[in-house]
């Protein structure tokens, strides 16, 4: 005997799953098996779950199973507003065509009216249901509507404070009711609303909030050799590889100073005894070369003006910094001065944006040079000599806990509008400023190929000046 189709009034309607693989058909008329990532999102949903966060990799198929869902809920339901939120509204129609796609065949005597496309998508049901879709960054036009699922599609990408402050107040009166909720779903990209949302849910003990991950690898139907390819082309460590197919959150990836390249650093700081004990800060030497780096402080920073022991031109050794907030240029100068003298006439490198100019005007005394930070790429190429040195392993600093996290806690940031910012994580730059500052003058070669100084006291009777044997430039001159 034949098998009976199903009528949407039969009670196998009740069931989304059922509904899926029974009305729904890909566009080629083949019928629908999701897979089981896709049925655990649904069940999820299903199970009462408030605010389903998911990150998931690229292709994984999440447009398809949220339009499936939304058709089921539009037509389960009477009088239910589906809200698609996007942070564009072309990115919003990808899901909202995908729903609008199974209301073309047989489903569409289901609709009161044609569909309507401008200047939002919208879709109108004969029982009173409805979807819309909608720009995240439009906030204006999501404030006071009536929703009871709504879907935050690239969620990652929102601008920071439209979920708080618009999306979730939305659900004020019908989060009481049951199968009411939020899905965010994306591929993660910094912190954020997103990534606050994730580290909530996983936490929640609620039942209300839940967090599930998925690869591009979980994609039954991905092509495997070329996520192969593609993982082999940009490297398993890789932030593309990482966030866009693992979806994973690479805020590691975000730091400016890699974490390793950090403990190299403290843990190979000469002046500390074999129980790790520091002698710090570290007296003048005779005969040792210092450089100084000065941030100088606005009315909420903090002036550093960190010293370094270049002697060794393959390792620079911090040994000493001054950090001090609202004291005043006069003190500053005075601390720069008195470095200057101690450590050797120190060569000094002062930040001279701004009012920093004059500062930088006024010693002249002791020769200090001034560097501005007039624009990012000023600040990228100071800090990135930094990296490099952590990286190379020619720089070392003391175990001081408040330094380490301020060098730990520098990294890429990307703001609401996702410009890429380089500043601290938490608290303050100052240091790490102020040691780029020092790290450059200690980068730079104290001479040029091997050209010396010419003598114009003999200028008359020159006599010709042969370099010693095995002269070695980057040694102090015999």
């Amino acid at each position: 005997m034949p098998k009976k189709t199903p009528k949407l009034t039969d009670k196998a309607f009740d069931d989304p799953l059922t509904f899926i693989t029974t009305f729904l058909r890909h566009p080629d008329g083949s019928e629908i098996e999701p897979h089981e990532a896709q049925i655990e999102i649904i069940n999820s949903f299903m199970g009462g779950v408030f605010d389903l966060v998911i990150a998931a990799g690229r292709q994984f198929g999440k447009s398809t199973v949220l339009g499936w869902l939304v058709v089921w809920y539009l037509l389960h339901f009477s009088n239910r507003h589906v809200y698609i939120v996007a942070p564009s509204l072309d990115q919003a129609r990808i899901i909202y065509d995908e729903v609008a796609r199974h209301f073309e065949g047989p489903l569409r005597v289901m609709l009161k009216k044609k569909p309507i496309d401008f200047p939002f998508p919208h879709l109108e049901l004969l029982n009173g249901s409805h979807v819309h879709g909608r720009g995240s960054n439009s906030p204006k036009y999501l404030r006071g509507k009536l929703v009871h699922l709504l879907i935050e599609d690239e969620a990652a990408y929102f601008k920071d404070g439209i979920h708080p402050n618009t999306i979730e107040p939305m659900f004020t009166v019908t989060s009481r009711m049951d199968h009411t909720g939020i899905i965010r779903i994306s591929t993660p990209f910094g912190q954020g609303d997103f990534f606050d949302g994730a580290m909530a849910a996983q936490a929640d003990q609620s039942g209300k909030s839940k967090f599930l991950h998925y690869t591009s690898l979980d994609n039954p139907y991905a092509n495997r050799v070329l996520l192969d390819r593609l993982r082999d082309r940009y490297g398993e460590s890789s932030l593309i590889w990482q966030t866009e197919y693992l979806a994973e959150f690479a805020d590691s990836d975000l730091a400016v100073f890699n974490s390793q390249d950090i403990k190299w650093s403290y843990q190979n700081y000469p002046y500390q005894t074999e129980q790790g004990k520091i002698t710090y800060p570290i007296s003048p030497l005779a005969g040792h070369r210092y450089v100084q780096g000065v941030d100088l402080a606005n009315m909420r920073d903090y002036f550093v003006a960190t010293t370094l022991d270049t002697s060794d031109p393959r390792l620079a050794v911090q040994v000493r910094h001054d950090r001090l907030q609202k004291r005043g240029y006069a003190a500053y100068k005075g601390i720069i001065r008195s470095n200057y003298s101690a450590y050797n006439s120190a060569r000094t490198l002062v930040d001279s944006t701004s009012l920093g100019e004059s500062v930088v005007e006024d010693l002249r005394d002791i020769g200090a040079e001034g560097y501005k930070f007039s624009g990012s790429e000023a600040k990228y190429d100071i800090v990135h000599n930094l990296v490099r040195m952590f990286n190379e392993h020619r720089i070392v600093i003391p175990y001081q806990r408040e330094l380490i996290d301020e060098v730990r806690f520098f990294q890429y940031k990307i703001t609401p509008s996702k410009n890429i910012r380089m500043e601290a994580r938490e608290g303050h730059d100052d240091y790490v400023m102020s040691l780029s500052l020092a790290g450059q003058l200690a980068s730079q070669p104290l001479f040029t190929g091997f050209f010396q100084g010419v003598d114009i006291t003999n200028l008359g009777n020159p006599a010709p000046r042969k370099l010693p044997p095995n002269y070695d430039p980057f040694k102090d001159d015999e």
